[in-house]
Parts: structure tokens; sequence; C-alpha cells
């Protein structure tokens, strides 16, 4: 996997409109922030994270060769970075300020309240039809025992 980089994006939020050129072209934007910019970061997935970290021989703002999305958490040094605090390219790469020496990035997704909201709503509602089931189905067995009672005689 070291050797082999997908050179087109599934999908890019864009910060700014793009220009006819820009459309035209717009994988040159991707191969240049992204692509070409791999090799100066080490990566690394932990249960919750994707980690870059890289050394640097002066402070200044870089582009790191990730994508920030909206609800993308980005943790620089062990500080969480503000919205004013982090920028984006046009197709979404995050431009932000490195410290001289080590530098660790970790970036993770925090969906939003409505989207857990909508993940565990169906939950709810399937364990209530099966509550319901589950209550017709014994009123059923007392109706059954006293259809059985009748029909007997």
């Amino acid at each position: 996997m070291r050797y082999v980089q997908k050179s087109t994006p599934d999908y890019l939020p864009l910060y700014t409109k793009l220009t006819a050129q820009d459309e035209i072209h717009g994988y040159r934007h991707y191969r240049k922030q992204v692509l070409m910019q791999e090799q100066k970061f080490t990566k690394a997935a932990t249960t919750d994270a994707l980690v870059y970290q890289w050394d640097a021989a002066e402070a200044k703002e870089i582009i790191v060769p990730a994508i920030g999305y909206k609800n993308t958490k980005v943790v620089l040094n062990g500080k969480v970075l503000t919205d004013a605090q982090l920028g984006h390219t046009r197709i979404g790469a995050l431009k932000l300020r490195q410290k001289r020496g080590h530098n660790r990035l970790e970036l993770s997704y925090v969906p939003a309240k409505a989207t857990v909201v909508f993940l565990v709503l169906p939950a709810f509602v399937w364990l209530g039809c099966l509550g319901i089931v589950i209550k017709r189905k014994g009123y059923n067995k007392k109706d059954d025992a006293k259809i059985n009672c009748l029909s007997a005689r």
C-alpha cells in the first residue's frame, strides 16, 4: 500500500466557488495538495482517529494532506483547534500552523447530534414493535384459552 496511491478522490468538500479553470483541472489541486505532500508525513490509524506526524525545521503555516469536513475534530499537538485557528484550501485540505520540532495531528469525525438521534431512533421503534407483538401474543393465548373452553361445551 505504500507504493500505490489512489489518484482520484471519492468526495471533496468545496470551501470556495471554483472557477471554470478549476473545474477543468480540479484534480491538479488534489495532486498538489494531497498526493505530492504525503511522503512528508507518517500516518497511522487508531481506533478513533487518523494520526499524522512530522518534524519541522521552523514554525510556519502548512497544508496537511488531509481533508477536513464539517464535523472533523482537529487536535494539533494535544490542542483542539477551532475553525478560527484552522483554514482550508479550495478542496478542503487543512491549513494549519506547525511548530518547530515534532508535530502530531489527530483527525476524527464527530457526527452531529441529529445524526445520532436518527441512528438510535429506529432501534427504539423496533423494540416498541416487538413489545406490541409480544403483548398481543399474550392476549391471544388468553383469548385462545377462552375460545377452546367455549368450543368444548
